[in-house]
């Protein structure tokens, strides 16, 4: 590759071409658990469905915990079993 970049979340962001890295500006933004924090709270005042429905989330965990069995019985595990 010609350059590697590092991402410190809500920290900054730098960009290495040829070994040495700079920072890179960029506008300040609010963090990704404000914003979601947020859009909870309009959920519930709206009573409306969030972006992130708990179906979602539900389907994310399942998925994560077929990982770490995955890991932990050194063979392919299906989220969906």
């Amino acid at each position: 590759t010609r350059g590697m970049i590092k991402l410190a979340t809500g920290v900054g962001l730098w960009i290495s071409e040829g070994g040495k890295y700079r920072l890179v500006e960029a506008p300040q933004t609010v963090l990704p658990f404000v914003l979601q924090y947020r859009e909870l709270l309009e959920s519930i005042q709206h009573d409306i469905e969030p972006a992130c429905s708990g179906e979602y989330a539900r389907s994310v965990i399942r998925i994560v915990q077929a990982l770490y069995e995955s890991d932990r019985a050194a063979e392919e595990i299906h989220p969906d079993k």
